[in-house]
């Protein structure tokens, strides 16, 4: 509307002026004219009256006559004056030839030509209209009937010019003649024709606008609303010029009666404020959804200072509204994950600067965020035993983006706050953002595995070594009859194939030994019942079919004060018992043979030592003179605990029963030691006859056995999984973090092999490479994809070492691991930023190289054609610099949006930067498909992209290569659609080319 205005004013300033010289010259020249035929007028009169004079009157008339003419010649040379020196174009044409008679010199200077050149030619010579149409113009001029007309001239060089022309008859003394004012009004037709076309223009945006846009007088009522505007209240098709919001609120659906109410009030706040406003205006839909607009509402006012109009814009914030909560919460998600990660988080640039340390790197480090950030890592954390090795590092990631230790897990030492250096485990990634690099660590402090993991093997390897050093033959089972553990000793007395206890099953040894007894059910149901009873102990003596004879002695395992099972110990005390047999009779005569036994001997009659053998006192540092007749009480710690042992071991070997019993004793130098004391009755009923007792030195026995205690404590106390499994793979047993992590308890694991564990994502190579580093190495560390219970996959990073014996024999496995889901869920994001244009989502750089690299090897293997597409965007630049990279970043993902629609599923798009893409279209018939999608990209790309509230036009120059014909390699056919799609630049943008 203020446009008309303008318009509309311009062109009568225009007229005005044109109107008020064109009367001034006519006025002047109708002066001339008047002046012309009264002289004449004056002339004809004084002759008329010279002849009636006498004829001595006639020289005063003749000199009358010369002054008379002398005023004529004055009156003509005003005209001529008039006629040449003015700056008006004017012409005299007669109107019967049409011959230009006369031109002015502005005349000759506006058609040209000069003079002569323009007085020889015709008045139809200079004008675009045939000789008819400037004859039936001149005869209008001629006759007064018309005497303004519009032309359109032709200059010497061809230009045509718009020409508006006064035009009279003038009497030149017999000779009628036209006389022409000519005003060149070209500039001023332009100047109107790009007002109309200016004016098409904005109604053609408005409407076009996305926005909702009204034009409302100074009476609040509406002039101008555009489609947009309409289709927010549905008043589509209504006759709104005129009306008030209150008036449009009875023609519009009663949802929008409040909506139109409301805008009344707003206006009137504006109206009030005097200036620009801006708020949020929520207008209702039927189908119960709501839209929210920002509304900009700016008023104008007339000179006085009364109401003249108020422009109304409202954008639809709707969907932006709901975008920026989402993107907030996006962002307090990623705040919440990293500030609740375990691993410590750090992330530094390519001046070494850190830009994030997360709570986790508190832990570790001690230093808060606030002091980290914006430090170097060197002078922070880096010990100065790794300064060289890391500034070699940082040299390449800075020039380059190098990985440090790239798609690896390695233990480095860190230093803390406080100075102290500790063992971590470090991996990282490297991403380049907006042309940046940065480089991500994950940090997870050591200390505690590796101290747990030394223990472990520690452990591990004193317990295979005690277990296989002992005499005893020894195994240990859990309450579900699962075979934990067992040593050589034990399958050798018993005489069972290490294939059968391979299988862990209790069950199956049992069946196996039984057979092999002199009284299978007894030994069968004492097994069972101290399965019902598994905190209880028990010894008893086992007797084979072949004479031999076992001690068996069964104590229950525990862990943390709970039972889990049950350690049997077998010795073979066959010999033993012969000569316990025959010791009444052949006493002195076996003393040789008693002083080589193992165990100590001692004969008691009343309280007295009679006789013992040698290492009875080996074991107590006596000479035999100093123990023979002292009382027994000499080995033991008190008074007290001799007297205990007499009160409980004299009814049980009176009545003919072995008394037996663990307990400390004394040596001669005061030190105490485990002893096993095996008490019987010389003849039974008759306690003078005395009693024999064995006397065994369990020390080293009582040490294993704390030392399983020990370490099966540790075993389930750390917070890594761990599993043992023997020389075959049958897990043996596992510890607490082991069930919580893969959801299976230990009974459904020990006896069963690793591979119930399976995830079925390793192939039959990547176990025989580990079997071979396994065996090699005695140990293999890496990471692997294990399932659950559950049946979710997961990955944990897992070090598994081979147990040997002392012979070098691996006799079991143990392997220690942890979940890593978390830290390769970071690892893959990390990956895919360091592949992908963050702005677009495309492709970058690398990731299209690659796939080049990969579709050209297939291109030559398959003997097919393969393009090279380079696109680049028309004056990108001038909207990025006039409308904020904000907007350019936007028209660049609408941009890459567009190209993926225009391609196939097998092509690649990337964004190689800036306004640059480039598409990857492999396995193409020829010149002829490439030429269809290039076509369909310059089409796509000339359509509108709705940016905001701007409406943006951009057109894209496209080079194409195709291999083979323009190259084999990448960077050749790279380089030459570069170059192609530069020539389109060069000759004129939006098109496509081949090289």
């Amino acid at each position: 509307m203020t446009d008309n205005m303008l318009t509309t004013a311009t062109r009568r300033g225009l007229d005005a002026k044109e109107i008020n010289k064109d009367l001034t010259e006519k006025a002047f020249r109708l002066r001339c004219l008047a002046y012309l035929s009264n002289a004449k007028a004056d002339l004809l009169t004084e002759t008329i009256f010279s002849m009636r004079k006498s004829k001595s009157a006639l020289s005063a008339e003749i000199k009358q006559r010369k002054l008379i003419e002398e005023k004529l010649r004055k009156g003509h040379d005003l005209y001529r004056q008039m006629f040449t020196n003015n700056s008006a174009i004017k012409t005299l044409i007669d109107p019967g030839t049409g011959d230009i008679v006369d031109a002015n010199p502005a005349a000759c200077k506006f058609y040209g030509y000069t003079q002569q050149e323009l007085t020889s030619m015709k008045a139809w010579d200079i004008s675009v209209l045939a000789e008819e149409e400037c004859r039936r113009e001149m005869a209008l001029a001629e006759a007064e009937t018309c005497t303004y007309f519009c032309f359109q001239n032709v200059t010497k060089s061809g230009e045509i010019r718009e020409v508006e022309v006064y035009s009279s008859p003038i009497d030149t003394g017999g000779a009628n003649l036209i006389h022409s004012i000519i005003h060149d009004i070209t500039d001023r037709k332009r100047a109107e024709e790009a007002v109309n076309e200016h004016k098409e223009k904005l109604m053609t945006l408005i409407n076009s606008s996305p926005d909702s846009i009204f034009f409302k007088d100074g009476k609040g009522r509406w002039q101008i609303a555009n489609d947009a505007g309409l289709d927010l209240f549905k008043l589509s098709g209504v006759d709104y010029v005129g009306k008030k919001d209150s008036e449009l609120a009875h023609l519009a659906d009663s949802i929008y009666h409040d909506a139109l109410g409301l805008c009344e009030g707003t206006d009137e706040e504006t109206w009030q404020e005097g200036r620009q406003t801006r708020c949020e205006e929520v207008v209702p839909s039927p189908d119960g959804t709501s839209t929210v607009l920002d509304v900009i509402k700016v008023p104008l006012f007339n000179k006085d200072g009364s109401r003249k109009a108020i422009v109304i814009i409202g954008r639809d914030i709707t969907k932006s509204r709901k975008d920026r909560e989402r993107l907030e919460e996006s962002e307090e998600w990623f705040r919440v994950i990293t500030a609740s990660a375990n691993d410590a988080i750090v992330v530094i640039d390519d001046e070494d600067k850190i830009t994030y340390w997360n709570q986790a790197a508190q832990r570790v480090y001690g230093h808060t965020p606030e002091e980290a950030v914006g430090q170097r890592l060197r002078d922070l954390v880096i010990p100065d035993s790794m300064r060289e090795k890391y500034t070699q590092w940082y040299e390449n990631f800075k020039s380059s983006g190098e990985e440090f230790y790239p798609g690896e897990t390695v233990i480095r030492k860190g230093v803390r706050k406080n100075g102290e250096q500790f063992p971590m485990e470090l991996s990282s990634a490297t991403v380049k953002i907006r042309g940046k690099f940065y480089a991500v660590g994950f940090i997870r402090d050591a200390t505690e595995r590796l101290r747990t993991q030394a223990n472990l093997e520690k452990s591990l390897s004193v317990h295979h070594a005690t277990l296989e050093s002992t005499a005893d033959g020894i195994l240990v089972v859990d309450h579900e009859g699962k075979v934990v553990s067992f040593n050589k000793k034990f399958l050798l007395m018993w005489r069972i194939p290490h294939t059968l206890a391979q299988l862990g099953n209790d069950k199956k040894l049992v069946e196996h030994v039984v057979g092999q007894l002199k009284n299978p059910d007894k030994f069968t149901s004492r097994i069972k019942e101290l399965y019902l009873k598994p905190e209880e102990e028990s010894f008893d003596l086992l007797e084979f079919k072949d004479d031999r004879i076992f001690e068996r002695y069964s104590t229950s395992q525990k862990i943390n004060g709970q039972s889990v099972g049950r350690v049997w110990s077998f010795r073979d005390v066959t010999e033993r018992k012969k000569m316990e047999s025959m010791l009444h009779e052949t006493l002195l005569e076996m003393n040789t043979v008693l002083d080589s036994l193992e165990v100590g001997i001692t004969f008691v009659r009343s309280g007295k030592i009679k006789w013992v053998n040698q290492k009875m006192l080996d074991m107590f540092g006596y000479l035999r003179n100093e123990v023979d007749g002292e009382p027994v009480e000499i080995f033991h710690t008190s008074p007290d605990s001799f007297t205990q042992l007499k009160d409980e071991a004299i009814s049980v070997i009176a009545s003919g029963k072995i008394h037996l019993d663990e307990r400390l004793l004394k040596r001669k130098d005061g030190s105490t030691f485990w002893c096993k004391l095996i008490g019987k009755a010389i003849e039974p009923g008759k306690r003078d006859k005395g009693s024999i007792w064995v006397v065994e030195d369990i020390t080293e026995r009582k040490r294993v056995a704390e030392k399983l205690r020990l370490d099966a404590a540790v075993l389930e106390n750390t917070t890594d999984g761990v599993v043992i499994t023997d020389a075959n793979c049958v897990i043996l047993s596992v510890n607490h973090a082991f069930v919580r992590i893969t959801g299976f308890s230990a009974g459904e694991v020990i006896g069963a092999k690793p591979g119930v564990l399976s995830s079925g994502r390793h192939d039959k190579e990547f176990y025989e490479d580990l079997w071979r580093e396994l065996l090699a190495k005695g140990e293999w560390g890496g990471v692997f994809w294990n399932k659950r219970k559950n049946g979710d996959i997961y990955p944990q990073e897992a070090t598994i070492t081979a147990i040997k014996d002392e012979q070098g024999n691996t006799t079991q496995y143990a392997s220690i691991f942890r979940d890593i889901t978390d830290r390769k869920r970071h690892e893959e994001q990390i990956k895919y930023l360091a592949f992908h244009d963050p702005l677009t989502d495309l492709p970058n750089r690398k990731l299209f190289f690659d796939r080049i690299e990969v579709e050209l090897a297939r291109a030559k293997r398959e003997k097919e054609k393969l393009s090279i597409m380079f696109v680049d965007l028309d004056n990108f630049k001038e909207i990025n610099d006039t409308m904020g990279h904000d907007v350019g970043d936007k028209l660049l993902k609408e941009m890459a949006g567009r190209l993926k629609e225009c391609i196939r599923e097998s092509d690649t798009v990337s964004r190689l930067g800036g306004d640059e893409f480039i598409l990857l279209l492999p396995n193409i018939s020829g010149k002829a498909g490439v030429k269809k999608i290039a076509k369909k990209i310059l089409a796509e790309t000339r359509e509108p992209m709705l940016i905001g509230s701007h409406k943006i036009l951009i057109t894209a120059s496209i080079g194409l290569s195709m291999y083979p014909k323009d190259g084999d390699g990448p960077d050749t056919l790279v380089k030459k659609a570069d170059d192609a799609m530069y020539a389109v630049k060069q000759s004129g943008r939006d098109n496509y080319k081949f090289c």
